[in-house]
């Protein structure tokens, strides 16, 4: 190696080694670890524990490597109950997500787009296959 490469190098190795720490990825604000991670205070005695949306989709997609696209502002304060893996989990994620007016929608393989529900949406028809109109 030539002398300035390995000075390049070392310098390189210096700068990183002087570098922070990476951090771990942040939450979103006002989103304590200990409150996403507890079910909701108001459900009462009996009836099924509910958490917050993101926290559900980050327990399937460690468990099952599904992955998620939405607007956190669509989730924003959203709860559902947790969904087993291990019971058709594509399924009971529809239903819950159904129960808060949300839709779940298959993108490829095990991608999936969360949207809100429509309501009674009219079929899409394409410009091309519309019915003419007669001149007027």
């Amino acid at each position: 190696m030539t002398l300035a490469l390995r000075l390049s190098l070392m310098s390189c190795a210096c700068v990183a080694a002087l570098a922070p720490p990476a951090r771990a990825q942040e939450r979103p604000a006002g989103v304590e670890l200990s409150t996403a991670m507890s079910p909701s205070p108001q459900a009462p005695s009996g009836a099924p524990a509910l958490f917050p949306v993101e926290v559900v989709l980050d327990q399937l997609r460690r468990a099952l490597g599904m992955s998620f696209v939405f607007d956190s502002r669509l989730l924003a304060g959203a709860r559902i109950r947790q969904v087993d893996p291990s019971k058709s989990p594509e399924a009971k994620l529809r239903d819950e997500l159904r129960s808060i007016s949300l839709d779940l929608h298959k993108v490829a393989g095990n991608t999936f787009a969360i949207t809100h529900a429509a309501d009674n949406a009219a079929p899409y028809v394409a410009a091309d296959t519309a019915p003419a109109r007669d001149p007027p």
